[in-house]
């Protein structure tokens, strides 16, 4: 089995594509881990400990600093580490992407949502590789 699964498992591994979503997730860790973490005080602790209540607003603008947004600042941190791939300007890639994708919401209010991650991420990884 490691003879003839590793081969492909690595070649799937180093395609470009794949790595850039999978760099662009993980430049935003610590942003999805904060705002998971908010979600998670917010609604066990802070509602079970009556005094902390007043905090709970705190926590609702961590999360929307860090989920709510998190569907763009993964489309712009995978165009962009797939511009590097590329060896082309990844800031340019990246706002490009962006703006792409604010177009495309236009068009599409659905996307925006959280559901709408991975074909943000696909529609944008396509926008890059026309740009």
């Amino acid at each position: 089995m490691e003879r003839k699964f590793v081969p492909v498992a690595a070649k799937i591994g180093g395609q470009r594509h794949l790595v850039a979503i999978r760099d662009g997730f993980a430049s935003i860790m610590p942003l999805i881990l904060a705002g998971s973490m908010a979600v998670l005080l917010k609604n066990t602790i802070f509602k079970w400990i009556t005094p902390l209540g007043a905090l709970i607003p705190i926590l609702d603008q961590v999360w929307w600093g860090s989920l709510a947004i998190m569907t763009l600042l993964v489309v712009f941190s995978t165009a962009y580490n797939l511009a590097k791939s590329y060896e082309v300007d990844p800031l340019a890639a990246g706002l490009i992407a962006v703006g792409a994708f604010f177009c495309d919401i236009t068009s599409s209010p659905r996307r925006c949502r959280m559901g709408g991650i991975f074909t943000g991420v696909i529609f944008k990884l396509q926008d890059c590789l026309q740009a």
